[in-house]
């Protein structure tokens, strides 16, 4: 409308800190260090790529040997 203000961003805004869920945020970690993984390893960059470029089910990031070897990679690093 001519002549009103835009709203001020508030406190309830989906995206500030306070108001991510827990679930957000964990599935956020978890992304990040599958990602920092895939650059050290390419067999975890392969599924990964697979998933992100959706050639692969994202059911496929949760194989307990795919997990378990994103984990040594990052630990080992």
């Amino acid at each position: 409308m001519p002549g009103s203000s835009p709203r001020p961003p508030t406190s309830r805004s989906p995206t500030s800190p306070a108001r991510t869920p827990r679930r957000y945020r964990i599935q956020k970690w978890v992304a990040d260090k599958l990602t920092e993984a895939s650059v050290n390893d390419p067999a975890v960059n392969t599924q990964y790529t697979g998933v992100v470029n959706m050639q692969l089910p994202p059911k496929a990031l949760t194989n307990p040997r795919f997990l378990t070897q994103a984990a040594r990679i990052l630990l080992s690093s």
